[in-house]
């Protein structure tokens, strides 16, 4: 690099990256190396056909991830969905068991007279949100996985975890964070239903906007996982997203129909236990009814009702699974900052450099 050398000619080591580009860059006394640690910024891209290639190539390199580190992406999935998703169908069924919905003309909201567990109904509501944050660590644990996979240096899925236990505060901040956003845009969403006449003409409107926060905020996970200490995860899912925007959009809503259908599956597998459920659940449901018992969906039996909510998490998991591969791999290609020393994968640069 034609860069000067830092003033005086100093030793070996990591100092602060004269290009602006990184937080600090390995000078190995003589000249400047391709070595960083904490990029700050995201370099600008051309907008034509670039960084993030065909779409063909790219998918079948993203599916193709997915089945080879399948074996490492499971346990994943079982530590921080499935785990979970267990205690809050359990909850679920406990609380809403023997609950009935009776149904008046003149109210707009059915009367509901709770017959299970308040207790239990307000755990698996509280379970809802912190099911939904934990997604988005699993994601970023899925994100470790593939850069390490794509680096040609694997390494188990314990250590994804960890490394993401120990970086618990981005992470976790993203998570809350990017959630947040959603429940507040949804929740928008739905108090315009409300109001019928302002719904109709804000309609439009909403739906973009949930497309563009949804494009924004595509690399959080990514981010939070796997970039440097001076690179905010939302900064970073902002300035990425904005460098190709029409062609990332099309790639993000292809894997979310896969990873959508890949529930679907997972639905038509848990579909005996659905039918357990159903037989126990007594006649079918007549929609003219003036009241509702939950019994008629959740059924008798816990056990056989927690097992289908296991298919359903799995299938869940594995949307999680595609769609965070393919997103890090756009998130690789579009040159996303990542914490790098040394060539590993989320690796802190060293003491020395942290107190230049």
């Amino acid at each position: 690099m034609s860069d000067p050398p830092p003033p005086s000619g100093p030793p070996a080591g990591w100092y602060p990256d004269p290009t602006g580009r990184s937080g600090y860059r390995w000078w190995d006394g003589a000249s400047w190396t391709e070595r960083v640690s904490g990029a700050f910024e995201v370099a600008p891209r051309a907008a034509g056909a670039g960084p993030i290639g065909e779409v063909g190539p790219w998918f079948a390199e993203s599916f193709g991830l997915a089945v080879r580190r399948a074996g490492h992406l499971l346990p994943i999935i079982v530590v921080f969905v499935l785990a979970l998703a267990l205690p809050s169908a359990f909850a679920l069924w406990t609380g809403l068991r023997d609950t009935v919905l009776t149904f008046d003309p003149d109210q707009p909201l059915p009367d509901v007279d709770y017959g299970g567990s308040l207790p239990a109904l307000i755990i698996a509501a509280v379970l809802v949100p912190v099911s939904i944050i934990l997604a988005v660590v699993a994601k970023a644990a899925v994100a470790r996985q593939t850069w390490a996979a794509q680096a040609g240096d694997p390494e188990p899925w314990s250590q994804s975890v960890l490394a993401i236990l120990d970086r618990w505060r981005p992470v976790l901040g993203a998570a809350v964070g990017r959630t947040g956003l959603y429940w507040l845009l949804n929740g928008a969403f739905l108090a315009g239903m409300l109001v019928t006449p302002v719904f109709v003409i804000l309609f439009p409107f909403l739906v973009v906007a949930q497309v563009l926060v949804w494009l924004r905020l595509c690399f959080v996970a990514q981010a939070a996982a796997l970039s440097g200490p001076g690179a905010g995860a939302f900064t970073v899912s902002f300035r990425l997203s904005g460098l190709q925007p029409g062609r990332l959009l099309g790639r993000l809503a292809l894997l979310a129909f896969v990873a959508a259908n890949l529930v679907l599956v997972a639905g038509f597998i848990g579909a005996p236990f659905t039918a357990l459920v159903g037989a126990e659940a007594g006649p079918p449901i007549d929609p003219r009814a003036e009241s509702l018992s939950l019994n008629d969906f959740l059924g008798a039996n816990v056990a056989i009702f927690v097992l289908g909510s296991a298919f359903s998490a799995l299938g869940l998991g594995a949307n999680h699974v595609l769609a965070s591969v393919g997103t890090t791999l756009l998130y690789r290609n579009l040159g996303g900052p990542v914490e790098e020393a040394a060539g590993a994968v989320g690796s802190p640069a060293p003491e020395e450099a942290r107190h230049e």
